[in-house]
C-alpha cells in the first residue's frame, strides 16, 4: 500500500513526488534516524516546499503504480544490488524505463542511482575498489552539470558527500553524462538530460551521526576495524548534502514547471 507522507489542499498546482523505498535502515538505527523516505523528505524539505510525497515500499512488497501520475520519482538505497535476480528488482527496471520514456523527472540515490544505470544500459558490479564507507570527495564536472547547478555550486570544485557501498556503476549508459566522480567513484553523479533524470552516489540524505552510527554498528564485522577508524576519523567535517538538495530541486521544479505551462 503507497503511503501518503503529506497532503494539501491544493492539488492541481502542487508537485506530487513518488518515493521508492527499496530497502530499510538497519533495525538498531531505525528508532533514532526513522527510514530513509523521511530522510530524503528531510532533505529537500526546504528546497522543494508544499510538495505531496508518496512512498511506495517494493522491499516491503508494494506493488509500482503508473509513473505518469507524478511530477518526479525518488528511488532510494537499498542493502540488496541490482543485479540480483529478484521480481520486484526486475520490475522497477521496467518502471525506470517507462518512467524514462515519457521524461518524468527521476532521482536515484545510490541503490536508485545504479538501478537506473542498470535500467538505462549502464553495467553495475561489486566494484574492485571494494567498500566505500564515510566522506568522500568528488570532483565536479562543470561542463556537463547545465542548468541543474545552483549558483553556489559554480564556485565549488567538489562535492563532499557521505557514502556506504560496494557496487558502482562501472560503465555508465551512453547518454548519461558525469556530474561528479573521483578516482575510487569515477561515475559518482550522473545526468540523463535527455530523460530528465539525475542520480548519485552517495548519500546526501544521511546525516554524520547516522553515518557514523551505520559505520560503529559494522566496525570489526563487516568492517576491519582499521578501515572503519579511518572512515570515522572526518565523519563530521562539512558535506554537501544541502547543495545536492538544491540540485535535485531544480531538476524536479523545472521539470514540474514545463508540464504546468504545457
Amino acid at each position: 500500500m503507497i503511503t501518503k507522507i503529506k497532503e494539501f489542499n491544493d492539488m492541481n498546482s502542487m508537485m506530487k513526488i513518488l518515493i521508492i523505498e527499496p530497502g530499510l535502515p538497519p533495525a538498531p538505527l531505525k528508532a533514532e534516524s526513522g527510514f530513509y523516505p523521511a530522510m530524503f523528505k528531510r532533505l529537500v524539505s526546504s528546497e522543494i516546499k508544499g510538495a505531496h510525497f508518496d512512498v511506495c515500499s517494493v522491499i516491503c512488497g508494494d506493488c509500482l503504480p503508473d509513473a505518469v501520475q507524478y511530477d518526479g520519482v525518488v528511488i532510494l538505497g537499498s542493502p540488496h544490488s541490482v543485479y540480483e535476480d529478484l521480481p520486484w528488482i526486475n520490475e522497477l527496471v521496467g518502471f525506470v524505463q517507462n518512467a524514462a520514456k515519457h521524461k518524468i523527472p527521476q532521482i536515484g540515490i545510490c541503490f536508485g542511482h545504479q538501478l537506473i544505470a542498470k535500467a538505462m544500459g549502464g553495467h553495475v558490479a561489486k566494484a574492485p575498489q571494494g567498500w566505500g564507507i564515510g566522506r568522500h570527495s568528488y570532483e565536479i564536472a562543470h561542463e556537463n552539470i547545465g542548468e541543474i547547478c545552483p549558483v553556489v555550486c559554480k564556485s565549488k570544485k567538489a562535492l563532499n558527500l557521505l557514502v556506504s557501498h560496494q557496487d558502482q556503476v562501472l560503465e555508465k549508459p551512453r547518454d548519461a553524462k558525469v556530474v561528479a566522480g573521483s578516482e575510487f567513484t569515477p561515475n559518482a553523479v550522473l545526468h540523463y538530460e535527455a530523460h530528465n533524470i539525475i542520480s548519485c552516489q552517495a548519500h546526501p540524505e544521511f546525516t554524520p551521526s547516522f553515518a557514523h552510527e551505520l559505520i560503529a554498528s559494522r566496525r570489526g564485522t563487516r568492517f576491519p576495524e582499521d578501515f572503519a577508524d579511518k572512515a570515522l576519523a572526518d565523519i563530521n567535517e562539512p558535506v554537501d548534502g544541502e547543495l545536492v538538495a538544491q540540485i535535485f530541486a531544480s531538476q524536479l521544479k523545472t521539470a514540474h514547471e514545463q508540464r504546468k505551462a504545457a
